[in-house]
């Protein structure tokens, strides 16, 4: 009988007290029950021990969308919360404040549509006491449970002994209800007020609230007063607080309007100037889910290019779609815009009755190499001048620095307004890259700070530098411009060079020269093993050079008439003892000259062909011998190394 008065007591004192129906508490009403008080273990622990104090946690997932406020102005479906450790929560991905009791008065805009269940100056002396949120159930029947255990009030930033508060707030999905309920609660000594209900606006807080009261003297926990005031409290003492079980149910009389949700994309997310993107937009979810659709239309707000704010999106396969009539929306839209510009495209889709909106962005770049995909090929030598000036930056869709591309130093960061760049190197060597200029002195009007990165054909990154430093005047004089050295490169692959500011600003963007020096591998030219019975393999003339004058092959040393071959193989064959050592391996070496000389003797001239894949190869090459008296010998082994 008692929890049924108080329900008549709130009716009334919504219809006599005068209350707006637009305030997002008007159609709440309460019941007054005991329940089953269940303490949950899983989901988020917020805080634990006896450090509780103060702490407010932004965006916590309720696990479901759930609906506030009923059909009053501001009313909508929510998927995050924030939690107070001092005993209330907040709906939305929002912000808060340590707010005590006063929460539901306040006006402070970080207050407003709560939940107060035990608003007061929450602390803990207790080891095992938390703050905990949880989503249980299954859907459509999902309850979010934020609870505090075992914490207590702290008075003076002493925590009081024999204070010790267990209660949860709990959301239920679908329906829109909101529970405080109540565990074991212990007041050893003196009093304290707390505030127990709903606020709405945070404008509007003295007449926005659904609250208890309880003095000293009037009501209780069993009976409470309904609230008269915005900063009516319940009263907590030694012979008043919440008999376990205890829960205050709020039920709102409506839900907030069903409303559609989106997904929305633009392929690409940038764009050349006067390139084609093609925006996508589908129905991501309808609330309440038990709504359904009607028949849905979209439209594109394209005024930001000089086009109508309601241009038609179509939902067949002439669109991009792949199915016709699949709710997913299409529009090609073309851009000629200034470089580095962002462009909102708001997409509204409704189906008569459920609408929804969101934006799609698309970046526009003029300057061609702004991404990997209209990098600039590069080569050995001074390139450039480039500028950056009008590059895209980080914050715009589309900032093409590739995921991988980490910083140069634990502390620089990852550079901006950046450009790209690919090289083929022209021959197996290592490679330097810097923008110091040609003459490593920053010129008028050149970018003083650069970061460089060099990947390889994998998209791993093999080298970076951001300030190369003042050593002997190197990279300007202040040091801020960059020097890769020593990435080994290979003919035939490509690489991808990046070339950022380190800001967005100043020094950061401007002219830049990008130098490349490659050291390809060197040519030499080494002797080893003996000669049994056979001829001796030297070089008479230069080192081997692709491309260059061929280099001279003596075999000497042999008997007259003796037939022979020379041959090579790749360096790193095996060594057999075969007599003498053989270093070839008869069984892959290729043949390159078969010779027979009635001196004794033969000068064999080599051509290499300009083949840059060749250069830093090392092959070896010997000469078998079969003389004319029978037998067979070896000459010792010649390794080459060809160089370019």
């Amino acid at each position: 009988m008692k929890s049924t008065l108080a329900v008549a007591a709130f009716a009334t004192a919504l219809l006599c007290g005068g209350i707006a129906a637009q305030n997002r508490t008007a159609t709440y009403g309460l019941q007054n029950l005991i329940t089953p008080y269940t303490e949950i273990t899983g989901g988020v622990q917020l805080e634990a021990g006896v450090t509780i104090d103060d702490a407010f946690y932004a965006n916590i997932p309720i696990g479901f969308d759930f609906p506030w406020g009923g059909n009053a102005p501001g009313a909508q479906w929510y998927n995050a919360i924030g939690v107070s450790t001092n005993g209330w929560i907040r709906m939305g991905p929002v912000t808060g404040s340590t707010t005590l009791q006063g929460v539901i008065e306040s006006t402070a805009t970080t207050s407003y549509d709560a939940v107060a269940a035990n608003t007061c100056n929450i602390g803990s002396n207790d080891p095992t006491a938390e703050v905990r949120v949880e989503t249980v159930g299954t859907a459509p029947n999902r309850v979010c449970v934020v609870q505090w255990k075992n914490v207590g009030r702290k008075l003076s930033g002493v925590v009081s002994a024999g204070w010790v508060f267990n209660f949860q707030v709990k959301l239920y999905e679908t329906t829109g209800v909101v529970e405080t309920t109540y565990g074991t609660y212990a007041v050893a000594s003196g009093s304290q007020s707390v505030g127990v209900g709903l606020k709405g606006f945070a404008s509007n807080p003295v007449v926005d609230y659904r609250n208890l009261a309880s003095t000293s003297t009037s009501g209780n926990w069993v009976s409470p007063n309904v609230g008269t005031a915005a900063g009516s409290k319940m009263f907590l003492s030694p012979t008043k607080y919440p008999d376990p079980g205890r829960t205050y149910r709020w039920i709102p009389a409506t839900l907030p309007p069903a409303t559609v949700t989106l997904n929305t994309t633009s392929t690409p997310t940038s764009l050349f100037y006067g390139g084609t993107a093609l925006v996508t937009a589908s129905v991501a979810s309808v609330l309440p889910q038990a709504t359904s659709l009607g028949a849905l239309s979209a439209v594109c707000d394209l005024s930001a290019i000089g086009g109508s704010a309601a241009t038609p999106m179509v939902d067949d396969g002439t669109g991009g779609d792949v199915t016709a009539n699949d709710g997913v929306f299409s529009l090609q839209i073309t851009v000629n815009a200034p470089s580095a510009t962002t462009f909102n495209f708001p997409v509204t889709i409704t189906d008569g009755v459920n609408t929804g909106s969101r934006t799609a962005q698309i970046g526009v770049y003029t300057i061609l190499n702004d991404v990997p995909s209209g990098a600039s090929p590069i080569v050995e030598g001074a390139n450039g001048p480039f500028d950056n000036t009008g590059t895209m930056i980080p914050s715009e869709p589309g900032y093409a620095t590739p995921a991988s591309v980490g910083t140069c130093s634990a502390t620089q960061n990852a550079g901006s307004c950046d450009m790209f760049f690919t090289y083929s190197p022209s021959c197996t060597g290592t490679l330097s890259i810097s923008t110091c200029g040609g003459d490593n002195v920053t010129q008028p009007g050149e970018n003083q700070d650069t970061q460089v990165v060099i990947y390889a054909p994998s998209g791993n990154p093999i080298g970076c530098n951001d300030d190369a430093g003042t050593t002997s005047g190197l990279c300007g004089p202040l040091g801020y411009q960059s020097l890769v050295s020593g990435i080994n490169v290979v003919f035939g692959q490509t690489y991808l060079i990046r070339v950022a500011g380190y800001g967005t600003t100043g020094t950061n963007v401007g002219a830049f020269m990008l130098n490349l020096t490659l050291t390809s591998a060197a040519a030499t030219s080494s002797g080893a093993g003996c000669s049994a019975g056979g001829a001796i393999l030297t070089l008479s003339s230069g080192l081997p050079v692709l491309g260059g004058a061929p280099f001279t092959l003596d075999v000497t040393g042999s008997t007259p008439n003796e037939f022979g071959i020379l041959a090579y193989d790749v360096a790193g064959s095996v060594v057999i003892n075969f007599g003498c050592d053989l270093y070839v391996n008869p069984f892959t070496a290729q043949l390159v000259n078969v010779f027979y000389d009635a001196s004794g003797a033969l000068s064999l001239p080599i051509g290499l062909p300009n083949i840059p894949v060749l250069c830093g190869v090392a092959f070896d090459l010997q000469a078998f011998v079969l003389p004319a008296a029978g037998g067979f010998g070896t000459s010792n082994k010649r390794t080459l190394v060809f160089g370019y």
